[in-house]
């Protein structure tokens, strides 16, 4: 910038008049005779101007939020609830399932009656008895039997599996054979076809390699007996109960092996209720005014309603007369089971007819 004395000017006389105009701003007062130089202009308010909008750079993206939790499972439908009879005779079923204090039929059916020979299924027995409880508004519950005497078809060992001798119940499938799962889970599959839609059924048991009619138990082994493969093959039997039987509930039998206890069962029902919740619950065969203890009574503590996991249900052991009372109380009151499988015998006798009426009515509360 160029100084006024480059300029040669002798004198600069500036008053400066701080004050507030009536637009608001400070301004210059020169002599008359006074030549501004260049580097001096008046002061003027600045014309208003028109803000400009601020503008920030784009945060950074949020990182994805956490996934939630895995959702505990939660119970599926209602647990079976009722008395329900269970007995080979259909003359007795037909006139049982009329009594007021009778809820369902248990359908016990062998591989070898629906299915005869390979490719050709007969459900035939199975039908008459939905069709005596669908009579009478009731419910029946199916399990179809694998093994056992007189359960598996010959055909079968025709077909390739390999025979075991069990020192209790004679000739069964190896449950080491790879076939005996392949021609197995073709029945499955077409039990749950037929009847997963069924709103007389009210639930299925599940049933695989056994060493006695149904659920995992033996009472001995076959030589080649592995202990994980049985286990995995049980689970894959679980998971696909509940792929062909979507909408209804399904009972897991806990049993014991020799030599393992429940544990193998258990196994087995941890990873069924791990993975479907209380869609699968526990069930046992041995409900008398004592029966289950130990070791088989804690599995229906751990697993069923006292624990709030899942839902219960029991077989009674045997015929039972003057011990039917203390079963009930036993089943109901200490396991919290609200399902309970009567043997026709029993339902049919008049002297106990009192019992099954009061322990209807409280199941039913």
């Amino acid at each position: 910038m160029t100084s006024i004395s480059q300029r040669g000017f002798a004198k600069l006389t500036l008053v400066i008049i701080l004050g507030t105009t009536v637009l608001g701003g400070g301004f210059i007062v020169m002599r008359k005779n006074f030549r501004a130089p260049r580097w001096i202009f008046p002061v003027e308010n600045p014309a208003p101007q028109t803000p400009q909008p601020v503008t920030f750079p784009a945060p950074p993206p949020s990182p994805p939020p956490s996934p939630p939790p895995a959702p505990a499972p939660q119970p599926t439908g209602l647990a079976p609830q009722g008395i329900f009879v269970t007995s080979n005779s259909n003359t007795l079923v037909q006139s049982l399932i009329k009594k007021p204090y009778v809820d369902g039929i248990l359908i016990r059916a062998h591989w070898s009656t629906v299915q005869p020979s390979e490719g050709v299924f007969d459900w035939s027995s199975v039908d008459y008895r939905i069709g005596l409880a669908q009579a009478q508004g009731k419910k029946v519950s199916i399990a179809v039997f694998p093994g056992n005497k007189g359960a598996t078809p010959s055909w079968i060992y025709d077909k390739g599996v390999k025979k075991w001798e069990s020192s209790i119940s004679g000739t069964m499938p190896d449950p080491m054979s790879p076939l005996f799962y392949e021609l197995w889970y073709k029945v499955v599959r077409e039990f749950g076809a037929r009847y997963s839609n069924n709103p007389i059924v009210s639930h299925t048991v599940v049933c695989g390699s056994t060493g006695l009619l149904c659920g995992l138990r033996f009472a001995d082994l076959p030589s080649n007996f592995n202990k994980d493969t049985l286990v995995q093959r049980w689970k894959e039997t679980v998971d696909l109960y509940a792929e062909v039987f979507p909408n209804k509930l399904i009972g897991f039998e806990i049993h014991n092996t020799k030599g393992y206890g429940a544990d193998l069962a258990e196994s087995v029902l941890e990873h069924a209720y791990g993975k479907y919740g209380s869609k699968f619950g526990v069930f046992e065969e041995f409900l008398s005014d004592t029966a289950p203890t130990g070791n088989l009574a804690q599995p229906v503590l751990d697993w069923g309603p006292k624990s709030g996991k899942t839902w219960c249900g029991f077989q009674a052991v045997s015929v039972l007369a003057g011990k039917l009372d203390g079963a009930y109380r036993h089943g109901y009151e200490d396991f919290g089971c609200k399902y309970i499988e009567i043997y026709g015998t029993d339902l049919n006798d008049p002297k106990y007819e009192s019992v099954h009426e009061k322990w209807h009515e409280t199941i039913w509360k």
